[in-house]
């Protein structure tokens, strides 16, 4: 069983590597702005979850590595629409 600092700095990772390669990947799928918001959410999570269990391989793992994913989706799209009010 891993610590509680363990798990911080695995989801600290996952979400880094998620938002990075989602960044490197959203060029490639500019067609439709919907489709391209819910593509580079999904993938942030599912990637995420896959760098999770690639750096612990332990079920808890997946699922924090899924939740980093998916909070770097939130937040990004929180501080977008912040940026688009002001």
């Amino acid at each position: 069983m891993k610590n509680f600092d363990q798990h911080l700095l695995l989801m600290f990772v996952c979400s880094v590597l998620s938002y990075t390669i989602v960044e490197i990947v959203k060029p490639m799928y500019k067609e439709k702005k919907g489709i391209k918001a819910s593509l580079s959410r999904t993938l942030s999570i599912i990637l995420g979850g896959v760098f999770g269990y690639v750096l612990s391989e332990d079920n808890l793992d997946i699922l924090l590595g899924a939740s980093a994913g998916a909070l770097n989706a939130f937040l990004v799209a929180w501080f977008k629409g912040r940026l688009k009010k002001e």
